[in-house]
């Protein structure tokens, strides 16, 4: 992500914002779980955990409805890292215990 890597996070806004509509447009749902997380990290860093948790959980439900457990893990890694930001800590270890456990599983940690 160009704008992310130089720091215009108004345009990475924007250009995940499209390319979360276009892949929903064509079915592509490992897509859009890419760009909603993507998505969520912009929003942590324009200091906006409340876009950045919503992003995230519409990440997981879409990864879990296709069964993309890859999709689950990086989903509740970003959760943890919004819910890291909004500094609720309970939620955060909560997340954080999720997404290591499904990194386990999958063998990536």
């Amino acid at each position: 992500m160009i704008y992310k890597d130089v720091g215009d996070m108004v345009n990475a806004d924007i250009e995940l914002a499209r390319a979360i509509h276009a892949f929903r447009q064509i079915g592509n749902r490992l897509g859009e779980v890419d760009a909603l997380i993507e998505r969520s990290g912009v929003a942590v860093l324009n200091n906006d955990p409340q876009l950045a948790i919503r992003l995230a959980k519409r990440a997981a439900q879409v990864s879990q409805l296709m069964a993309i457990p890859s999709g689950i893990t990086e989903s509740m890694m970003a959760l943890h890292a919004a819910e890291l930001a909004r500094e609720n800590r309970k939620v955060t270890i909560q997340s954080f215990t999720s997404g290591l456990s499904f990194y386990i599983d999958l063998g990536k940690y």
